[in-house]
């Protein structure tokens, strides 16, 4: 007979505490994964917003050589025409390449953001297991334990996954009796 939140039986964990040790050094491992990635994306878009202003001063520079050039023979004021043009190319390809790595670094957060979230729901999970593999009385009553081939469940007993029934309880307010009786003595 037991009272609700009894102690019925626990289950044995050590296989799980080692896969939970190993999940959570993965977990771990990602986090600090995350963090070096998020401190590479900072410094590879500050490089390249660098290089767009390195690119713009270019060329407001090359702007103002022709621009002081224009007393200059033609061969030279096409020069640095051409010069203006280049550092302006240039710069919209900087801006291109800066809009292009933005997207790789924010797919790249985003990749190792969804496996950090999955390997910490992993451990959750593997926690919450934990928890139910002691076993309570949910309510008063008397403790059946479950009969597995011809054997009731005792220490040590294997529990099949596909059926972790341990024991029961049943309702004691309405039950049924099969009884066998001899012939002999059914008239008693």
């Amino acid at each position: 007979m037991v009272q609700k939140g009894d102690f019925i039986c626990s289950i044995d964990k050590t296989e799980l505490f080692g896969r939970l040790e190993d999940r959570k050094l993965d977990l771990e491992q990602t986090r600090a994964q995350y963090e070096q990635i998020q401190l590479d994306t900072s410094l590879n878009l500050r490089v390249e917003r660098d290089n767009i202003l390195n690119q713009k001063y270019i060329v407001q520079e090359q702007e103002l050589i022709l621009e002081q050039s224009q007393f200059e023979p033609p061969a030279i004021i096409k020069q640095n025409e051409y010069n203006v043009e280049k550092a302006i190319r240039e710069l919209d390809q900087a801006q291109e390449r800066y809009r292009i790595k933005t997207l790789q670094e924010k797919a790249r957060m985003m990749e190792i953001a969804a496996k950090l979230r999955e390997d910490e729901l992993e451990v959750s999970q593997m926690v919450e297991v934990l928890d139910k593999f002691v076993v309570t009385a949910p309510q008063d009553g008397m403790v059946i334990y479950v009969d597995y081939r011809g054997s009731k469940v005792k220490e040590g007993s294997q529990i099949n996954s596909w059926n972790p029934v341990v024991a029961t309880l049943p309702d004691l307010t309405t039950m049924q009796s099969i009884t066998y009786i001899n012939e002999v003595d059914i008239r008693r």
